[in-house]
């Protein structure tokens, strides 16, 4: 799932790149990127949320074991 999770993050940050050089630029479809830049902020902010919530279950695992 963490290899998921960092392809879906590398994803995102294509798609919004794309489509923010396409709007600069003034490319044509620049409407039809918009909407695949939109879904690359979302690639990126659910990678981003299940990567820290995975690293924050790992710390709390940490937490959690007895210290002899």
């Amino acid at each position: 799932m963490k290899k998921l999770a960092w392809t879906a993050l590398m994803a995102g940050i294509l798609l919004a790149i794309a489509a923010y050089v396409t709007e600069i630029n003034e490319l044509p479809g620049a409407v039809e990127w918009r909407t695949c830049g939109f879904i690359g902020y979302i690639l990126i902010i659910s990678a981003i949320a299940w990567l820290l919530l995975r690293r924050l279950y790992e710390w709390g695992r940490k937490a959690e074991t007895p210290q002899l």
